[in-house]
């Protein structure tokens, strides 16, 4: 034998077998270097090896053992389910370098079992492992006797491809430790296994593959590959994931997540644009509010004589809720989640996780029984949204206290029932009890005889139809414009980033409300009921 046996496919067998092995393309040629390097000092030694072939792979198990020694490294095995002890696969065509393969590499046939889809593996299983004959595994399957050979003779195929050649993983756009999710929850019921949406995501799996198939669609088998998971447990957590919608399966069979993810790059953007944004507004919006102060007063709604510094906690919020109303109706965006099969309502957003120096939180508790409308806002400005009650108020108790308000009824004419809602509602600081008067400690508009609520629109008009509105509607065109450049190509025309963008206006309750703190305009109570500033309520 001669240097010229160690041919280029020779190299390259030898080359996919210790990429096979070690994973790494740059220890896979070290490898080979070490292994041909060996094989030149015995061939020039005047070594004649009987079977060149067999000889080859001897040395390259030997030199990958050395290696592994070297690494303090094991042999990783791969397991399925019901599949123990494998035994060579038969083939007419075997031939030296796969009795290796297939023989020495056990581990590996067991990994192409694991990565096989669910059909093809249940007959191969049954055929080779089990001893059973095709016709009775036709029987079995209901498939024809036809289609068995087929898919067996697929299944050998895929195999030995698999076996020789080299697996990388995908890229995958985000880890999982680095993404957390937010959501838009209009409705959630224990309607699907995991129990509301946001159970769905909370093993580590299932949060892989979402994050593995965002820019990679991908089929089971190449979800396996990427992630080190089995396939059967891929498709175990595909159940929970596609049943609801937060993934699609395509013609190809091929899954991707149909959700959007904000990197930290894009919500930099964001920030900074909302930012500059709110400074150029929030002054504008404060100063016409004052302006307008003693106007807004006679209007006459309940409370409308509270101190100035907690009215406009209410006033300011409402004027914020007023534009991105305004915005939705000119951009035509459905202020709804997405209805999901079972009927619920919702819609989840993946964020990087990074080191914001600005943090915008705020959460409202709205109810509406059809005649009534009460709100109940929570805002993270200064320490008011750690301390102040976090309050929605139930239906019945939102009917009682408009039949208390519209009728002006004492506590004394109320029923045992009604007293218990009453109670209820003064422990959440929605009322207080001044002998035998209900007095609440917020703005209160009686739109439909009085049209109160609108006679405070029509004061501040300018702040909805002059430069503030324009700002802002080119603020949510800019943002819409951010968010699109950053997601894959197959959500640029999503009705998702209209509703994002448009989600992402509720930004500004945070930064209207933070200058107007900044600045005294508003001032936080004292006191226990200190979250009644963030209330407000029609009928």
């Amino acid at each position: 034998m001669s240097v010229a046996t160690l041919d280029k496919e020779n190299l390259e067998k030898l080359f996919y077998f210790s990429l096979k092995k070690t994973g790494n393309p740059y220890e896979a040629e070290e490898l080979v270097q070490e292994t041909a390097l060996e094989m030149l000092k015995m061939l020039n030694k005047n070594y004649k090896p009987d079977n060149f072939t067999a000889w080859m792979w001897t040395v390259v198990r030997k030199r990958y053992a050395r290696w592994c020694k070297n690494k303090h490294m094991k042999l990783s095995r791969y397991e399925i389910e019901n599949v123990y002890d494998y035994a060579e696969i038969a083939d007419e065509e075997q031939n030296i370098e796969e009795n290796i393969l297939f023989n020495e590499d056990i581990e590996l046939l067991r990994r192409e079992l694991a990565l096989m889809a669910k059909d093809y593996r249940d007959i191969v299983v049954s055929y080779y492992f089990d001893g059973k004959k095709i016709e009775a595994i036709s029987k079995v399957t209901g498939l024809p006797e036809g289609t068995i050979k087929r898919k067996l003779h697929e299944a050998r195929k895929n195999i030995k491809e698999g076996m020789k050649m080299a697996r990388t993983k995908g890229q995958r756009s985000f880890a999982p430790e680095d993404i957390d999710f937010g959501f838009n929850v209009e409705k959630a019921s224990e309607g699907y296994p995991l129990g509301a949406p946001w159970n769905l995501l909370k093993k580590l799996a299932a949060k892989n593959i979402v994050l593995e198939t965002y820019n990679n669609p991908s089929t089971v088998e190449e979800l396996s590959i990427a992630l080190g998971i089995a396939s059967p447990y891929i498709e175990d957590e595909l159940k929970y994931l596609l049943d609801p919608g937060l993934m699609i399966k395509h013609s190809d069979g091929r899954i991707e997540t149909n959700f959007i993810i904000l990197d930290a790059e894009t919500q930099k953007q964001l920030i900074e644009l909302g930012e500059e944004t709110g400074r150029r507004i929030s002054p504008l919006i404060c100063e016409t509010v004052e302006k307008y102060t003693d106007k807004i007063r006679e209007i006459g709604f309940i409370n409308s004589d509270m101190p100035t510094a907690y009215l406009y906690w209410s006033l300011l919020y409402i004027t914020i809720e007023k534009l991105i109303s305004k915005v939705h109706g000119e951009k035509n965006i459905e202020n709804y989640a997405t209805e999901r099969p079972n009927g619920d309502k919702w819609d989840i957003t993946g964020f990087e996780n990074w080191d914001s120096p600005i943090k915008y939180s705020s959460t409202v508790n709205r109810t509406n029984d059809g005649n009534s409308h009460f709100d109940h806002f929570t805002i993270d400005v200064a320490d008011l949204y750690k301390t102040a009650a976090d309050y929605n108020i139930p239906g019945d108790s939102l009917v009682l206290l408009t039949n208390i308000i519209r009728n002006n009824r004492k506590k004394s004419t109320l029923d045992t029932s009604e007293n218990r809602i009453i109670d209820s509602l003064v422990t959440n600081h929605v009322v207080t009890i001044s002998g035998d008067t209900i007095k609440t400690g917020f703005p209160v508009f009686n739109e439909s005889e009085k049209h109160e609520f609108t006679a405070y629109h029509d004061i501040v008009r300018e702040i909805y139809e002059g430069d503030v509105f324009t700002e802002f509607k080119n603020t949510y065109n800019s943002v819409r414009e951010i968010i699109s450049g950053s997601l894959p190509a197959r959500f640029k025309d999503n009705i998702t980033i209209l509703k994002e963008a448009a989600g992402l206006l509720s930004n500004f309750r945070c930064i209207l409300l933070r200058y107007a703190y900044d600045k005294g305009i508003i001032k936080i109570p004292d006191g226990d009921d200190k979250s009644a500033v963030t209330m407000y309520m029609t009928f």
